[in-house]
């Protein structure tokens, strides 16, 4: 799953800073602002000069916490430094240890920001977020067994329920100030303003340095419910690809879910409803994905709570057009799954969600002024969405639309990925130009351009069959026609 991460919650606390090695605790904290600072400018033109200077602050702030290891400041400017930088794609990149590492070392140091202030609400959303990351690697590897993750879930949605709950309190004090100001400032009339006088020469003047803390928002407000419900989407992921699914679990994911949709219509009106939206969309799909393939909803329920979720999206968008594509995929799938094993889903069902993505993606390729990435996208994906409906011709299903189709439907995949082939770049080339190979030997045509490496092939043969694109006996086929019974491919 892939979901945004927010950096700062608030404003660095500063202090003044000193020429002369830190001696207490706000000189360390000041020499370790100044190096974030710096690190700050060069971020954007030079992420690995960015990142020696926020790993000199960081070791500011370790040496001042050695010495001073009660210094909440410290310890919290030193997790946060941490945690930015293994969310930030620019510093991600600059990482000298593995990023699964790097998450635990940030998770870490939040823990012992917290245990020095509990009711710190930026790293409680802090922790709650790498908490997340973390269980979402390690489902994502096969050396980890899924349920593994759950426990970390479990405490990161405790922890931003904790962090809400505070923010609450805060933003409901903030609104009672401002109310008792105002009836104050009308109560009161003027008052003659007056000069501070120093009680020295400006050499006599000690500087100070203050913490000003941002008051909650509903902006920060729903910015906590947001991140909930993306811990729960994966929280509901990771349940539906393991045998760790059951009904109390989603009893109380559906419950819980229900309480932050109520808050979250309470303070969304200043917010993005597109962003917001789409989340919702996500965490609802990815709920009856695991309902349905835990047995508690059938076909229908699930063709029909999604139709109504999407009443919700703005379908002139193209991350709306593309996120309502991903939703029927899932759906797909999964009522494939109980195709083969043996369960009774009408075909027809199937083959409309399939049409209905493909036309969502047809519109999301027509967007105007749309990025080369979006187009490259778009065309693999309605590539995809042919291969599948391809397969609606095979048994178990044996559809008769697709199977009097089935030439069609071939061509135009062929056509879709080499449009996507001739506008991918970087990365994506050698793919992009597997998937039309994949193709032509699918079809049993003759490919004029650059065959690519057979391991890139093998690989991207095993993902297509993955993800039901080819069933077995294709890629007995396709592995047949390039060669691979030899060492190297065959030039088609």
């Amino acid at each position: 799953m892939s979901k945004p991460k927010a950096l700062l919650k608030q404003g660095k606390q500063k202090r003044k800073s000193s020429q002369q090695s830190p001696e207490t605790a706000d000189e360390y904290l000041s020499v370790g602002v100044d190096l974030e600072e710096a690190g700050e400018k060069w971020r954007a033109g030079d992420a690995a000069k960015s990142m020696r200077f926020f790993l000199k602050a960081i070791n500011t702030y370790n040496e001042g916490l050695s010495r001073f290891p009660l210094s909440i400041d410290l310890a919290y400017n030193k997790a946060r430094l941490q945690y930015e930088s293994v969310t930030h794609p620019l510093l991600v990149s600059q990482l000298q240890v593995p990023i699964i590492d790097a998450l635990g070392t940030a998770l870490e140091s939040h823990r012992i920001a917290l245990r020095l202030d509990q009711n710190n609400t930026d790293a409680l959303f802090n922790t709650g977020e790498l908490l997340t990351e973390i269980a979402e690697r390690i489902a994502e590897d096969e050396k980890h067994a899924d349920s593994n993750a759950l426990p970390l879930l479990e405490e990161a949605i405790q922890l931003l329920q904790r962090c809400l709950e505070l923010q609450q309190s805060q933003f409901m004090q903030f609104k009672n100030d401002v109310d008792i100001a105002m009836n104050d400032q009308i109560d009161k009339p003027p008052q003659p303003s007056t000069s501070l006088q120093s009680g020295g020469s400006d050499g006599d003047v000690e500087e100070q340095w203050v913490s000003v803390v941002e008051p909650v928002t509903e902006d920060s407000l729903v910015d906590t419910i947001l991140a909930q419900i993306g811990t729960f989407t994966t929280f509901c992921n990771i349940l539906s690809n393991g045998d760790t699914l059951d009904q109390e679990s989603l009893q109380w994911v559906d419950e819980s879910s229900i309480e932050l949709m109520n808050k979250l219509q309470a303070y969304q009106r200043g917010s993005n409803p597109g962003e917001i939206a789409l989340r919702i969309i996500q965490f609802r799909s990815a709920f009856l994905e695991a309902s349905f393939r835990g047995g508690f909803v059938d076909a229908e329920t699930y063709r029909a709570e999604l139709s109504t979720t999407f009443k919700t999206v703005d379908m002139s968008s193209y991350s709306g057009l593309m996120a309502h594509t991903e939703c029927l995929v899932s759906f797909v799938s999964n009522l494939n799954d109980k195709v083969h094993q043996q369960e009774s889903i009408p075909p027809g069902t199937i083959w409309e969600a399939l049409s209905t993505a493909m036309a969502s993606l047809t519109k999301a390729s027509q967007m105007p002024d749309s990025p080369q990435s979006d187009l490259t996208t778009t065309h693999s994906k309605r590539g995809d969405i042919s291969l599948m409906q391809f397969q609606l011709g095979k048994p178990p299903v044996s559809f008769t639309t697709a199977i009097r189709n089935a030439e069609m439907l071939l061509k135009n995949a062929s056509t879709y990925y080499r449009n996507a082939s001739n506008l991918a770049t970087g990365g994506e080339k050698g793919r992009g130009i597997a998937k039309p190979v994949i193709l032509a030997a699918l079809r049993g045509d003759s490919f004029d351009g650059n065959v690519p490496p057979a391991p890139i092939l093998e690989d991207l043969i095993l993902e297509m069959m993955n993800e039901q694109l080819l069933d077995y006996q294709d890629v007995r086929l396709i592995r047949s026609r390039l060669g691979f019974d030899s060492v190297n491919p065959i030039n088609m």
